[in-house]
């Protein structure tokens, strides 16, 4: 499937300089809110603030988050994701995530956050396991796909944690191509209670070279279809000022199966592609370049 998705994305590449994509959506937490983003828990009761048991909640300081540890504060701009990193129940998880669509060709691909975390674990019996930072990017149907980083917090006493990251995840996405996945981060803490705890993340970024030019990623984002699935029966809707030419469909050994004139193609056209279940990508071309969207058939 791999050398498949890898053959389409060649196939799709067009001259011009490459152009990096942002896949992460409120990477910064700027809107103040988790726009973009879910939380969820394993065990554990999200208290919620002033409570040493809080998932991930934004706002611009940690000063209502636990006590009895120095306050963090965001990396970047106002806001930031604060947890607690803490629970009164063992074997708790708190967790942020975000899905995200991955492109049909990947020439390179950087995941990068900031991370600060304050720890006391004094204030508590001595932990025996280390609480962990864990962020792994899952299947849409909730399936484990590849782990990126993991960090381990433990001690006898305060613990500050302060740095950047910068993942190369060129190499962790093969089997991904054209598809939605979820980004998580989690929160692992096993014991409970032994030490109060703050830490926030903060400067997310997902950036993805896919090899396509500035003007293919500007065509990208003037094309939509919907709806996606369908039964084979979608319309193609485009936002854009460039004149388009033609659109195509493959299979995914980058077989053309069908063609069509999309050259008066003003606002949105319905295409009734006679086609069986399957995942194909549909190619929609203007006068000086190309975009590929996955297209799913139920």
């Amino acid at each position: 499937m791999y050398k498949k998705l890898l053959f389409i994305g060649a196939f799709l590449l067009t001259a011009g300089a490459s152009a990096q994509v942002e896949l992460l959506t409120n990477g910064s937490f700027e809107t103040g809110d988790l726009s973009s983003w879910d939380i969820s828990f394993v065990n554990g009761t999200d208290g919620g603030p002033l409570s040493c048991s809080e998932n991930f909640r934004v706002q611009g300081n940690s000063s209502d988050i636990c006590c009895c540890v120095t306050d963090v504060l965001p990396s970047d701009g106002s806001f930031a994701a604060f947890t607690s990193f803490d629970s009164g129940t063992a074997s708790t998880e708190w967790i942020l995530e975000q899905t995200v669509s991955i492109p049909a060709a990947i020439v390179a691909a950087d995941f990068s956050f900031d991370f600060t975390a304050e720890f006391d674990f004094s204030l508590g019996p001595i932990p025996t396991i280390a609480r962990e930072l864990s962020i792994d990017i899952y299947r849409t149907d909730g399936t484990p796909f590849s782990h990126w980083f993991d960090d381990q917090f433990i001690g006898a006493g305060s613990l500050s944690v302060n740095y950047s990251q910068t993942i190369d995840v060129s190499g962790l996405l093969s089997g991904l191509e054209g598809m939605d996945a979820v980004i998580r981060i989690t929160a692992i803490i096993p014991e409970a209670g032994t030490g109060p705890g703050k830490a926030m993340i903060d400067n997310m970024s997902f950036l993805v070279d896919d090899g396509l030019s500035v003007a293919d990623n500007s065509l990208a984002n003037a094309i939509t279809i919907a709806p996606n699935p369908s039964n084979g029966v979608f319309s193609i809707n485009y936002s854009g000022q460039e004149a388009l030419t033609q659109a195509a469909i493959y299979d995914v050994s980058g077989k053309q199966l069908a063609q069509y004139d999309i050259s008066n193609l003003q606002g949105n056209t319905q295409i009734n592609a006679n086609l069986p279940t399957g995942f194909y990508f549909l190619t929609v071309q203007s006068e000086t370049s190309q975009t590929s969207k996955k297209l799913i058939i139920k």
